[in-house]
């Protein structure tokens, strides 16, 4: 995204003009001049000071942006305490990382031949979702019949 937002900014020097439409509003904040529209309706215009200064539409939207970074960056920060402590821990073990990813990896394999074994295609609900389908599935088969038959057919022939 920062990579991005170079491109956007080195472009935008000089006389050519760029057009934006931008959902994370971090990438228009540089922008000259920011539209904001409301159900197909233009509610705000200006720049990134000037619309934060209205406190309106844009405002909120910054806000709820920012608000929910934060909390990406809180869970970001709880995975990578919960890593660095599960990594002590395994430090502490008397398992190896070696043994430990041998027995993640039976685990995870275990895992899925019980899937394999205990998992049942439900047939009849699927051929029930296919119910308008139904008149269209003879035709089909005598069509696939016929259309099979003709290349050995022709041989004989």
């Amino acid at each position: 995204e920062k990579m991005i937002q170079q491109t956007i900014d080195s472009l935008s020097g000089g006389d050519l003009g760029i057009v934006s439409i931008a959902h994370r509003l971090s990438t228009v904040r540089g922008a000259e001049k920011i539209y904001v529209l409301s159900h197909g309706a233009l509610v705000e215009s200006g720049n990134h000071t000037s619309l934060m200064a209205m406190r309106g539409t844009y405002f909120a939207l910054v806000s709820a942006q920012e608000s929910a970074q934060r909390v990406e960056e809180k869970e970001e920060l709880q995975i990578t305490e919960e890593e660095a402590q599960q990594k002590r821990l395994s430090e502490h073990s008397n398992e190896s990382a070696g043994q430990r990813l041998a027995k993640e990896k039976k685990e995870e394999e275990d895992r899925v031949k019980d899937i394999n074994k205990n998992y049942k295609v439900p047939m009849g609900r699927l051929l029930r979702f296919n119910r308008p389908e139904w008149p269209f599935f003879v035709p089909a088969v005598l069509g696939a019949l016929v259309d099979g038959s003709v290349m050995p057919l022709c041989t004989i022939a």
